[in-house]
């Protein structure tokens, strides 16, 4: 539609140039018809195959993906258990890199006392600086790892010490290759690319776990002046994805999406909201 108005368009404009010497009432019907097309081309989005976007690309034999708000470990995270049954994972790995400079130790303890009444166990990788990203006892650890989880902190911390590390490749193989990812707030943040920067809800590079994917957690909390900034300034066929805390966006293995948990998902591309049943 929009190439057959502009190839309208450009004719129109070779029509004007020719007919000098026609009527008035030609060459005002030439203006009209311009600035009809311009004005419709002006007000249409373009159409967007959903399938060229990075979160309809993710390989076919990934684990199943949850971004989460935030407010992880707590009370009302329905889809915990659901992960669970269905990736049957009887040991969390938690890396508590974006917690590094609040109490990683404390998290790794939450975590723990919150799986335990599921009855599985959780392990810490602890990958808190660059240099943890190199070390091949840690990278092991991924390696063998059941069902990785990244939880929230710092996502600047976060992605600073992932960026082309061995362990952000150690990561991405396992769960390209079927191993259960979870991020949330931070953690979920990353995965995406472009990430929104959290000083000021700008956009920066995230680790492109999935590209045209960006996520604002916590999404109905206190920061609603920097989320409608996010979205305002939202990069085009981007999917800006507004997760409220306890509240987590599930990718399938079979490649179908849900939201689960005590809040809701809200979708935005190109600055339209999305229903749910867009991303299957």
């Amino acid at each position: 539609m929009r190439t057959c108005l502009l190839s309208i368009l450009t004719y129109l404009n070779l029509i004007t140039k020719i007919v000098l010497d026609g009527t008035k009432i030609q060459i005002s019907s030439i203006f009209i018809w311009k600035r009809a097309i311009s004005t419709i081309l002006n007000s249409m989005t373009d159409i967007i195959d959903l399938t060229l976007l990075g979160f309809k690309q993710i390989p076919p034999e990934s684990g199943t993906l949850a971004l989460i708000g935030g407010a992880e470990f707590t009370g009302g995270c329905s889809f915990d258990q659901y992960l669970l049954e269905k990736t049957k994972s009887k040991t969390i790995s938690l890396i508590p890199t974006a917690a590094a400079f609040e109490n990683p130790n404390k998290a790794v303890e939450n975590a723990a006392k919150y799986f335990s009444q599921f009855g599985v166990e959780v392990n810490n990788i602890m990958i808190l600086k660059r240099d943890d990203a190199s070390n091949p006892n840690l990278i092991d650890q991924i390696n063998k790892a059941e069902f990785l989880y990244i939880p929230g902190g710092s996502p600047l911390h976060l992605k600073g010490v992932l960026k082309d590390t061995p362990a952000l490749d150690a990561i991405v193989n396992k769960w390209q290759s079927g191993t259960p990812l979870a991020g949330s707030s931070a953690g979920a943040m990353v995965i995406g690319d472009p990430m929104i920067d959290p000083r000021g809800g700008a956009y920066t590079v995230g680790l492109k776990l999935i590209k045209n994917l960006s996520v604002i957690p916590h999404f109905d909390s206190s920061f609603k002046e920097r989320n409608s900034r996010s979205l305002k300034f939202a990069p085009k066929n981007t999917l800006i994805v507004g997760l409220e805390e306890k509240t987590a966006l599930i990718r399938n293995t079979d490649g179908t999406w849900i939201s689960m948990g005590a809040g809701n998902s809200h979708l935005y591309l190109n600055h339209e909201q999305l229903d749910l049943s867009d991303l299957n």
